[in-house]
């Protein structure tokens, strides 16, 4: 992938089936959960983990039009509509599944789900949760990420990825690079 695509920027996406826990049942073997982190360290590569059928239709089609080396990382079922009715799917652009501001979780691909029930979990306990999907892991959306510094009171971000280099360490990133405190984690 680094050498024969990346390098010469040629027009190719890779789909990668059964990413994260998917095929867990079947033990350690299958768990795919360095995929995201490689393929975030490789240059030109769009890298793509979608939550859910909706963003998956949605990131197919977009990664088609690219025109340059793509990953997709495909996952079983998800919901088939859109967050919100006026929802728009652009690479490099997280989508808002809730709003709140006591605490913004970003989760990356169909650990989502888990992500909003844990948003219902905190909602009846009074705690309004900001849930984020961030489908794209590269190009990253710095700007959602600034708006989560700014207007939550934590950050805590979820994947079915090894955490070293995966979502969190992107975040983290971002974090640092803004030079903020902020209550930080990485479930992954």
């Amino acid at each position: 992938i680094r050498n024969d695509a990346a390098y010469h920027q040629i027009n190719l996406t890779v789909v990668s089936s059964g990413g994260g826990f998917t095929y867990g049942q079947l033990g350690m073997s299958h768990h795919a959960t360095e995929d995201l982190s490689i393929m975030r360290s490789l240059p030109e590569i769009v890298s793509v983990a979608p939550a859910t059928a909706w963003e998956s239709k949605n990131a197919t089609e977009a990664l088609y039009n690219l025109k340059n080396v793509g990953y997709l990382r495909l996952e079983k079922g998800g919901e088939s509509n859109p967050p919100f009715s006026d929802s728009e799917f652009q690479l490099g652009k997280a989508l808002t599944y809730r709003k709140g501001n006591a605490i913004t979780i970003i989760a990356i691909g169909g650990i989502l789900s888990e992500a909003l029930k844990a948003g219902e979990v905190l909602a009846s306990k009074g705690i309004e949760a900001q849930i984020i999907s961030m489908h794209t892991i590269k190009p990253l959306d710095i700007d959602v990420i600034r708006f989560a510094i700014n207007n939550s009171n934590a950050i805590l971000t979820v994947e079915e990825n090894n955490i070293l280099g995966g979502l969190g360490s992107a975040v983290s990133e971002v974090i640092a690079s803004e030079n903020v405190i902020i209550n930080f984690g990485k479930l992954g």
